[in-house]
């Protein structure tokens, strides 16, 4: 975004808790308590996580204000989420 090679970071479009939220939904039979070494397997493990369409690089600074920060980016990510 700001063109930095500095303190880098990964973002994920759809944000990873929605993304989890989707596994956990699709994987009702599991206890998210009693399965949780599991589950997280599976998470880590879905190619939703690391889909490089769903990823983009930015520094430390842009990461925060354009995506976490109360801000028109980051509500027009929360809309785009199932």
């Amino acid at each position: 975004m700001c063109g930095s090679k500095e303190k880098l970071c990964v973002h994920h479009k759809i944000p990873f808790a929605i993304i989890v939220q989707q596994i956990i939904l699709e994987n009702d039979h599991l206890n998210i308590v009693d399965d949780e070494q599991q589950l997280y397997e599976i998470i880590i493990n879905d190619d939703r996580f690391l889909d490089k369409n769903n990823l983009m690089t930015v520094c430390e600074k842009c990461h925060y204000e354009c995506f976490h920060s109360d801000n028109i980016l980051n509500e027009e990510n929360q809309q785009r989420s199932p």
